[in-house]
């Protein structure tokens, strides 16, 4: 395993421990194959050890770290099958192998098929205009699906708990020693 670390202006940086030194990747407006954006909100690496990378305003990036050029997903206002946003929140692969993004004030997606191997750079996006799209007008912080198949859902204004296959989605309220829990920002969130 690397280390991987997102940065706010400067892209991406990745620790080479056999020599001691950070390999930089950063947005190039001339590189067409390269990042989209310094600003890296957050990412997570695939069974397939490929890297999916989500920007603030770039979009979503996918680096296969044996093939180095990234492959590039925005948004585009005329394709339905595309991003629902270019800032992205979060991501994360689901049981099923799908690929869920998140965004700043827009639907939550993910990706029609599960990951494999054939499928390459040929990935096409669902927009979950369910339930889900109550939470379209809030910041999506966080996304986890618990090992039940559950979702958990953390916004600016709460969390939330949505029950994928029955298309049910219930706002959360935590009390500790009786008082309620501040539910604005809940980042976190794990089994371990």
């Amino acid at each position: 395993k690397k280390l991987w670390i997102g940065t706010k202006k400067n892209g991406i940086l990745n620790y080479d421990a056999k020599n001691s030194q950070f390999i930089s990747f950063k947005f190039d407006s001339k590189y067409k194959k390269g990042l989209t954006s310094n600003r890296i909100n957050c990412f997570f690496e695939d069974a397939f050890g490929v890297l999916w990378i989500g920007t603030a305003q770039g979009g979503l990036n996918k680096f296969d770290k044996n093939q180095k050029p990234f492959q590039n997903y925005s948004h585009n206002p005329y394709d339905d099958e595309s991003l629902s946003s270019n800032l992205i929140t979060d991501l994360t692969e689901d049981a099923d192998g799908r690929v869920w993004i998140s965004f700043f004030e827009s639907t939550i997606c993910r990706t029609k098929e599960k990951l494999n191997i054939e499928s390459g750079n040929q990935v096409i996006f669902e927009r979950l205009e369910n339930q889900l799209s109550k939470l379209k007008e809030q910041w999506v912080l966080r996304l986890y699906q618990d090992h039940r198949g559950y979702w958990w859902i953390s916004t600016n204004e709460g969390l939330y708990l949505y029950d994928e296959k029955n298309d049910k989605l219930k706002g959360l309220q935590i009390k500790v020693d009786g008082a309620l829990v501040n539910p604005i920002f809940y980042r976190l969130i794990d089994q371990i």
